[in-house]
């Protein structure tokens, strides 16, 4: 998930503003309560050509394109919380590869994915289904008074929370690996009992990190995102203390989850690697969590590269409030995808998570079996 600037609305001017924070006119709005940005299956003519009308019966909205649109949601959300569900359940059942300490952070990192499916299927689901009920006018004038409400701060701190906790348990990934394979024998004597302190200051730092804009009334708030159906934070007066609050809770935990892979790959290179058929296989197993990890780590970036671009498109005029609303609703779930990824390096790294996935389907079709049985007799 990421933290992307969005853009707010003054209803007191005939202007918006984009996500750099530049001012300029916003031609044909006629609706004083319109926010930059429409859903990804309307045109910008909505805004004036469905005022008085639902968004479903409006002629500037795709209802096909909609439809597709919250199924690829539902998808999504149904697929992070299965996946990460299973993670979950094979932590608590103790299946082989989900015990130890990597085990345990795995599970916790589980926890973090799922909260993102809940927030897919309940929240955006939810708010698109309002949505395309009324019309552009209405659907504008929430927006606007949803702006530092209870339920925008509610709702974009927990979405801050879902995307920060997720990046901090992939920095104590970082570290642990960095520990295991520069500081073995060390590693090796570490108490379980700290594996769960370290998982606590990361919730805690999750959840401090993400509550922060609060602090900052003057300056940040949070707004409804018209075009992802989601809250997230914006700014009231300038796009350099959004930018100050982005970098701190993003920018710099990313650059030090980085530095940490970066610097255990070198170790990897230059100390194990001429002596790998001379490791112990306890060895070998920390350089394939290392791995492991480090394909999370790409597969998080990745799916974190769209929505970037996008800032830097819109910010240098490339995309406007007239263009914004597809490409914005792209990068956004795109990056929302993350809570795949780690589920899938799993799927193709992890043998025994494998063996789990094919026992308990196994398991569902034999039950299934016995049920049709049960019944036809």
């Amino acid at each position: 998930m990421s933290g992307t600037p969005v853009t707010y609305q003054n209803v007191n001017q005939t202007t918006y503003q984009t996500f750099p924070g530049k001012l300029t006119s916003a031609p044909n709005i006629t609706d004083p309560t319109a926010l930059c940005g429409v859903p990804p299956f309307c045109d910008k003519s909505a805004v004036t050509g469905c005022s008085k009308i639902v968004l479903s019966a409006c002629n500037s909205c795709n209802m096909v394109g909609a439809a597709l649109f919250i199924t690829m949601v539902i998808l999504l959300a149904v697929a992070v919380l299965l996946s990460n569900g299973f993670v979950i359940f094979c932590s608590v059942t103790t299946k082989p590869g989900f015990t130890g300490q990597y085990g345990i952070i795995k599970a916790s990192l589980a926890v973090a994915d799922f909260l993102s499916g809940i927030q897919l299927l309940v929240i955006v689901v939810y708010n698109f289904t309002w949505s395309i009920n009324v019309s552009a006018s209405e659907l504008g004038r929430r927006a606007y008074n949803l702006r530092g409400s209870t339920e925008a701060t509610l709702g974009g701190i927990f979405y801050l929370f879902c995307f920060v906790s997720s990046l901090h348990h992939l920095i104590l990934m970082s570290q642990q690996r960095l520990y295991a394979i520069g500081w073995p024998i060390k590693y090796k004597f570490q108490k379980q009992q700290t594996i769960y302190i370290l998982l606590a200051v990361v919730w805690i730092t999750a959840i401090t990190t993400s509550s922060a804009p609060v602090w900052f009334p003057h300056n940040l708030t949070f707004v409804y995102v018209v075009p992802a159906f989601l809250f997230n934070l914006s700014t009231s007066k300038n796009y350099q203390s959004l930018m100050h609050v982005f970098f701190t809770i993003y920018v710099l935990p990313f650059l030090l989850m980085t530095l940490m892979s970066i610097t255990t790959a070198l170790v990897v290179r230059f100390k194990l690697a001429k002596k790998w058929k001379e490791l112990r296989d306890d060895r070998k197993r920390e350089v394939s969590i290392f791995v492991s990890v480090a394909l999370m780590q790409f597969g998080f970036t990745i799916t974190l590269l769209p929505i970037v671009v996008l800032i830097l498109l819109t910010y240098t005029g490339a995309i406007s409030c007239n263009n914004l609303s597809l490409p914005f609703a792209v990068c956004f779930y795109c990056s929302m995808s993350n809570s795949l990824v780690n589920v899938v390096v799993y799927s193709f790294r992890d043998e025994k998570f494998r063996e789990a996935i094919v026992n308990y389907l196994s398991w569902l079709c034999k039950t299934r079996k016995k049920e049709m049985s049960h019944h036809t007799n």
